[in-house]
């Protein structure tokens, strides 16, 4: 598929006319972090099944056992540079208790994150993924 580009003052821009079509989701395209971020959605938006944890270590072990694919933006990398400068305040914080608590949900935050940035590589699988997320709050307002 060609693209058509239109001139602009200082160089060109591709024609937001001519998109590229959203292909369907196939079933090589649903992985493991999908489903698990899928599981993870309708846990926390509609309060039926306590086992949100669950959809997001579905998510981590998809992503490990396909580790070719693996994406590490820059925002997974602050934050990783984040948690291990709390991990270091921690160390020497007189309120450890609390620091503790808050790493760890800093942690759960991170792996959230970073299941949903490796289960939408493709246009197809975020398209899913953001149908997913406005059905749910569809359903479950």
């Amino acid at each position: 598929m060609t693209r058509a580009y239109t001139n602009v003052g200082q160089g060109t821009l591709p024609s937001l006319s001519v998109a590229g079509p959203i292909t369907p989701v196939s079933t090589q395209q649903m992985t493991m972090p999908l489903w698990g971020l899928a599981l993870y959605l309708f846990c926390v938006h509609s309060f039926k099944l306590p086992i949100a944890s669950v959809g997001i270590v579905i998510g981590v072990l998809g992503i490990l056992m396909h580790s070719k694919g693996l994406i590490v933006p820059a925002p997974i990398a602050f934050m990783l540079a984040f948690l291990a400068w709390c991990g270091l305040g921690a160390l020497i914080s007189p309120y450890q208790a609390v620091v503790t608590d808050t790493i760890v949900d800093y942690l759960k935050i991170f792996l959230i994150f970073f299941v949903a940035i490796n289960a939408c590589k493709t246009l197809s699988q975020l398209a899913l993924f953001a149908g997913a997320w406005v059905t749910m709050f569809a359903l479950y307002p």
